[in-house]
């Protein structure tokens, strides 16, 4: 079979892996397999770094450039006072706001909260509040309502879980008990469309773990204690196999996050402690195995290869083990794994990423040099996902991305 082909059956497998069924021949179906055949030739794309390895920033910001972005692009952005800095990240996500056909994740409700710093010439209205209905309105039309108030995707990843999720978000900034309703509906609709799935979806991102979690802990906030328990007890249906990978999309580390995420919201006690020590002692000794074939001390693969990153690899895995209780050579591991500096240079580079964003993204997508994503609004694939980087690097130290930190 020729090249085609073979990234066809990739694709399909694909499918069947997140959903759990045979791909669909529809018509609708085959542009997402174009779509996806156009992501794995993004992967071979890159863009070269012309920075520096760091920028020192400057104590006070230097006059010129649109107000936005300084003339000298992104080494001046690089070298702005945070504070400075910060405000154009406030400014850029409230332009994604308004230039998106739905509204972003409602954690920018959270926006008004945010004392902005802008210089009395600038012309942004920080004064303006969004009205929590109004905005769940905006969100919930596109993947509830005009769905027909069905889910064919259930997961937090793409799906219907996701929106749940940012409604809830959304309860907690704004205490809209509207929001909560809704999430409780939607997560409801979820229950129903993941039932019955192979037991092997079994993480809170994009498995039936994240429904049954988000559903208890939703339900306890509604005074509900029946769903608890119904949740509850769905959720201790859910067994891991030996087969079980371990990172966080799909394995033992993104079912662990769900047990966490239930003792953070219900009770420290709602998982049994032995049983979220007996998963993670399982992740570390897998790793410890492959470890052997490097020099880091923990090492996971996916598909046969080594992974390093937040949704397959090491770097997902580290998040979720930091935090469960280990025992010290375990901790050794861990830290000795993920090299906890303190370098200033780290959270350079996660300022660079946000500006490389904040100048170049919406160019580069215009260019056709990178594609906008299969479902370009949503928080993980989409623009609502820049706007929520955006907003969540005014104040680094406290970002957390969400399903990836308690």
């Amino acid at each position: 079979m020729g090249n085609g082909g073979g990234s066809s059956e990739k694709t399909k497998a694909t499918e069947r892996q997140l959903t759990g069924r045979e791909p669909s021949t529809s018509s609708h179906a085959s542009k997402r397999r174009r779509r996806s055949l156009r992501g794995e030739a993004m992967a071979d794309r890159f863009f070269a770094n012309d920075l520096p390895d760091f920028v020192t920033e400057s104590e006070a910001e230097t006059p010129g450039g649109d107000g936005d972005r300084p003339d000298a692009g992104l080494r001046g952005l690089l070298s702005l006072p945070y504070a400075s800095l910060s405000d154009r990240f406030l400014r850029a996500a409230r332009r994604i706001k308004d230039k998106a056909r739905t509204t972003p994740p409602l954690y920018l409700l959270a926006l008004p909260l945010v004392s902005c710093r802008a210089p009395a010439s600038c012309s942004t209205d920080c004064s303006v509040r969004f009205s929590p209905l109004v905005v769940a309105v905006q969100v919930v039309e596109e993947t509830w309502v005009k769905a027909g108030r069905q889910v064919t995707d259930y997961t937090l990843y793409t799906g219907a879980l996701g929106t749940a999720f940012l409604l809830f978000k959304s309860f907690q900034v704004t205490g809209d008990r509207g929001d909560l309703a809704l999430a409780a509906d939607i997560v409801h609709a979820c229950d129903d469309a993941s039932r019955g799935l192979p037991r092997r979806f079994l993480t809170f991102i994009c498995g039936r773990a994240g429904v049954c979690a988000l559903g208890a802990v939703i339900a306890k906030h509604c005074d509900d204690q029946l769903r608890v328990t119904q949740y509850l007890s769905c959720f201790d249906e859910i067994t891991i196999t030996e087969k079980v990978p371990n990172e966080l999309l799909y394995g033992r580390a993104g079912y662990l996050w769900a047990c966490l995420f239930l003792n953070k919201h219900l009770s420290e006690k709602t998982i049994p402690l032995e049983h979220i020590n007996s998963v993670a002692k399982d992740i570390i000794k897998e790793g410890r195995k492959l470890s052997s074939k490097g020099s880091s001390p923990l090492m996971y693969e996916w598909h046969g290869k080594k992974y390093w990153g937040a949704a397959h690899g090491l770097a997902g895995i580290m998040h979720v083990l930091m935090h469960t209780e280990l025992k010290l050579d375990e901790q050794d591991d861990v830290k000795n794994t993920l090299r906890l500096t303190g370098n200033v240079e780290y959270l350079y580079r996660a300022k660079a990423f946000a500006c490389f964003l904040f100048e170049k993204a919406d160019e580069l997508i215009a260019e056709g040099a990178m594609h906008g994503g299969d479902r370009p609004f949503s928080l993980f694939e989409g623009k609502a996902g820049m706007a929520y980087l955006l907003m969540d690097m005014i104040n680094p130290s406290e970002s957390k991305f969400p399903a990836y930190e308690l």
